[in-house]
């Protein structure tokens, strides 16, 4: 990625998780699993090396990465097009349990990630529009415990879940519950998604809770979320970034030995000056995402603005990428047996997932005229 400094350790972790990505992990496996790409031996081997660990915090038996890390593991993932709930994991799920102020509930989650189980983060609704204050799900307390009643969608890999953390309004405030997607009450809907990840809608009637199922209370629960989401808005950025580089180098390859009027396609000049606006926006965005990551944790005004910047950038440039990529290729670039046509499915989700482009420059704007009147 990265022509950024990195540490002895941050460059063993590049170092090994593209080791074994090579060793392990094959596009023709990706294209065969379809919507199914996650699997246990895949997660197992992940977690073998210490993946899920790496953004939890050191106190809660984790590594203690920040940004830069989590930048690197996008960044080859990205690049490899792994279909896994590691964002939903590592990522979101891993950044609620770190406001959880129960220690012990606390590390035993995080102990939970580390060792394999699989959590995501259900708290947008169908009605939510990425307004991540809109929850109409609610809790009430019933004795020594809660009862949950809502609805969630669009929660990814939320049918391959071992725990669902999910949020709901308790005395008006946000909260956070744990949630066994088995449990009574709870009915969990899967899907395939256009890019052959995984998806589900949660319907909650009458979900009984025992006390310590609550991670954040309701006057955390907000800031809990809301550090989430821009942490996976980070991790998005930086595998945008990645997926463009490697979408951009099929197409160098392509056009250098497609043949047409005698010669390859690529002594054209306006393939050439084509090719270089699409790497001159993919650098672009590197360097929003990179920017972006450096945020990971900032003050939250600053790392709000940052990310919606990076994501509002990185999503036009995908799109101009991501067709241009495909033009240049012809049929062939969205044919299934291309690795291009997957390249283009993930990127143009990606671009869609956390706040699409407009989302991200209103919410850009606001947050700069918000910051300019307090001065």
């Amino acid at each position: 990625m990265v022509d950024i400094t990195l540490t002895d350790e941050q460059r063993l972790l590049r170092e090994t998780l593209e080791r074994y990505l090579a060793r392990e992990h094959a596009m023709e496996d990706r294209t065969a699993l379809a919507g199914a790409a996650h699997t246990d031996e895949r997660w197992a081997g992940f977690v073998e090396i210490g993946l899920p660990a790496v953004p939890v915090a050191a106190d809660d038996g984790g590594i203690g990465g920040g940004g830069t890390e989590i930048a690197i593991v996008a960044e080859q993932l990205g690049r490899n097009l792994v279909a896994t709930p590691y964002l939903e994991t590592a990522v979101m799920a891993a950044s609620v349990i770190e406001a959880c102020v129960a220690t012990e509930l606390r590390r035993s989650l995080a102990e939970d990630i580390v060792s394999g189980r699989v959590f995501t983060v259900a708290h947008f609704e169908a009605d939510s529009r990425f307004d991540a204050g809109h929850v109409r799900t609610s809790a009430r307390r019933e004795g020594t415990g809660f009862v949950l009643d809502g609805a969630k969608a669009s929660i990814a890999w939320g049918d391959r879940a071992d725990c669902l953390l999910v949020s709901a309004l308790l005395d008006g405030d946000l909260a956070v519950f744990a949630v066994d997607p088995k449990g009574a009450g709870v009915e969990v809907k899967g899907y395939v998604t256009n890019d052959g990840q995984r998806g589900a809608d949660l319907n909650l009637a009458n979900v009984e809770l025992d006390g310590g199922a609550m991670v954040v209370a309701p006057d955390q629960g907000r800031a809990a979320i809301d550090t989430a989401i821009c942490r996976a808005r980070i991790y998005l950025s930086c595998e945008a970034a990645a997926i463009m580089r490697h979408m951009c180098d099929l197409t160098r390859d392509y056009v250098g030995t497609r043949q047409q009027f005698g010669t390859s396609i690529g002594n054209f000049q306006v393939i050439q000056h084509r090719l270089v606006d699409m790497y001159s926006q993919t650098e672009q965005s590197l360097s929003m995402a990179l920017l972006a990551a450096d945020a990971w944790n900032a003050p939250a005004v600053e790392r709000d603005r940052v990310t919606s910047a990076a994501r509002a950038l990185v999503a036009r440039a995908g799109r101009f990428v991501g067709q241009n990529a495909v033009q240049l290729h012809g049929g062939i670039g969205m044919a299934w047996e291309t690795p291009l046509s997957h390249y283009f499915k993930r990127l143009t989700m990606n671009g869609m997932q956390m706040g699409d482009e407009s989302y991200h420059l209103r919410r850009f704007a606001a947050l700069v005229r918000t910051e300019e009147s307090t001065h």
